[in-house]
């Protein structure tokens, strides 16, 4: 797709949507659990820097142009995930759960990407 493997384009579509839903669960958090919440700020600090740097060395190291089609691949990921989760249902557990299993998806798909490559 685009110039890109399509094992890449998955595992990278992926790891930007378990971000972005552990953004938006951060963002609305309404749980008495504080450590919860810290948990979730370290992981989204920790992954948006390493994907970061992912996108940054794979511009350098392959073509800028990939760096930036990956990124939008992303968006792209991330507007058909929020679609679907609007279209199935109308409550916020969807969106917890790909938060929740952001935990360990994360770290499976930034492996994933760098071994695509």
């Amino acid at each position: 797709m685009w110039g890109l493997s399509n094992q890449l384009v998955l595992y990278y579509g992926l790891f930007s949507t378990f971000l972005f839903y552990q953004q938006y669960h951060e963002r609305t958090f309404q749980g008495a659990s504080q450590s919860l919440r810290t948990a979730l700020r370290a992981s989204i600090t920790f992954w948006f820097v390493a994907g970061l740097g992912f996108l940054v060395v794979y511009a350098f190291v392959r073509t800028l142009w990939g760096g930036v089609k990956l990124f939008l691949i992303g968006l792209l990921f991330v507007l058909v995930f929020s679609v679907a989760e609007r279209a199935i249902t109308r409550s916020q557990f969807f969106g917890v759960v790909l938060s929740a299993l952001g935990f360990v998806g994360l770290p499976i798909c930034f492996v994933l990407m760098i071994r695509a490559v």
